[in-house]
């Protein structure tokens, strides 16, 4: 009794009434769709695209010749991240031992004068470290940005050949996700 209940109660399900209408307009919407994407595929200029792809493969083969360059770039770019996150971090955990020493600093200036004379090298010393890092961190973002530069040179064709294709070919895409 319980199987053939199961069985009814699926039936039941599957045989509504609004699913005969959900049905015909997902045909419907495939329909539309698939002359929407005819329409966008003969809008899409096949000899311009062509020219891309074709420019794509010579950028490829480019920067297939070039490959060697790039990876030592870019392996270049991995030491300094590596040496910027190192320095970075000791220009944070200064600069945050500077600020706790500072307040320190100041309230002592304020109880006892002759002794905060005293520690005023320590500070000076220390705002002087914080600062000698932060011009490291600066000097190897730049040098950071200049091997990113290079690399760019090499893949950046590529990338922009990829983008002009992607306009051309955007509607066609996106309609045929949705089918």
């Amino acid at each position: 009794f319980l199987f053939f209940s199961s069985i009814w109660m699926v039936w039941d399900d599957y045989d509504r009434e609004w699913k005969g209408y959900q049905r015909q307009f997902v045909l419907l919407e495939t329909e539309v769709t698939q002359a929407g994407l005819a329409a966008a595929e003969a809008d899409v200029d096949q000899a311009q695209v062509q020219q891309l792809q074709s420019e794509r493969t010579q950028a490829e083969q480019e920067l297939a010749s070039n490959q060697a360059q790039v990876d030592e770039l870019e392996g270049q770019l991995d030491e300094i991240e590596a040496e910027l996150y190192g320095v970075n971090q000791n220009y944070l955990f200064t600069k945050a031992n500077y600020d706790a020493e500072r307040y320190e600093f100041e309230e002592l200036q304020e109880e006892d004068p002759e002794r905060a004379a005293s520690v005023r090298p320590e500070i000076d010393e220390m705002y002087q470290h914080w600062l000698d890092l932060g011009l490291q961190v600066e000097r190897l973002n730049a040098q950071r940005d200049g091997v990113r530069a290079q690399i760019a040179e090499y893949t950046t064709r590529v990338a922009d050949i990829d983008a002009q294709i992607g306009e051309l070919t955007f509607e066609t895409g996106r309609l045929q996700e949705r089918l």
